[in-house]
């Protein structure tokens, strides 16, 4: 039996069509307007009145800016709230530096080129992946984007009972070399840990 700690590093690359690489480019915008957003609301209001925004009040907010404005109401709003989570975690960290003395760093607005990504929630839940056989190759698919064909096996080959998946991220990374446009592709990353029969895994796509 696998220990609950044990993890696999898989990579799968992804292959986007043009038009699924623009949906991608789209959704990563969304995320680093919401961000950059969502700071601003924070610092205004401590600015303005001494008060303290919290990450359940900036979920409401995207509620009501969900329903009034169509525009954001394209992206999946599970992944939208864990944009603000981001943001909120970064708050809670900065404030424990702060009461440990150590250089606090507060966050940053962050312009597109060093916005890391997006994430999403349960499997499911806009996202799925579907593996090959044998967890050789297969699909993600991905709300305002489609079906994403990837390649790329997994060591380890293993599906929970309900067969779920944990929260995956989509991550930028820094650009390289110039590729051909051939091998413009995407790398998603999973890192599984089987703990209670579940599948654990965290996904990025490079571009």
């Amino acid at each position: 039996m696998l220990a609950e700690t044990q993890k696999r590093k898989v990579n799968y690359r992804l292959y986007p069509t043009p038009r699924q690489a623009e949906a991608l480019g789209i959704l990563l915008r969304s995320h680093q307007q919401l961000y950059n957003a969502a700071l601003e609301e924070r610092i205004s209001a401590w600015k303005k009145a001494r008060q303290s925004i919290s990450y359940a009040h900036q979920c409401a907010s995207l509620t009501e800016i969900r329903r009034d404005l169509p525009e954001w109401d394209e992206a999946n709003c599970s992944s939208q709230q864990m944009t603000l989570r981001r943001l909120d975690k970064a708050f809670s960290a900065f404030f424990r530096r702060v009461k440990s003395g150590e250089t606090p760093g507060f966050p940053r607005f962050k312009s597109l080129s060093r916005f890391p990504g997006f994430s999403f929630k349960s499997h499911g839940d806009g996202w799925r992946f579907t593996p090959g056989k044998n967890w050789k190759h297969g699909s993600l698919r991905l709300s305002g984007v489609g079906h994403v064909t990837c390649r790329g096996k997994a060591r380890l080959q293993a599906w929970s009972d309900a067969g779920s998946f944990w929260p995956p991220r989509l991550r930028k990374q820094p650009s390289g070399p110039a590729r051909p446009s051939s091998a413009n592709s995407y790398c998603w990353k999973q890192l599984p840990t089987l703990a209670d029969r579940s599948l654990k895994c965290q996904s990025c796509a490079s571009w």
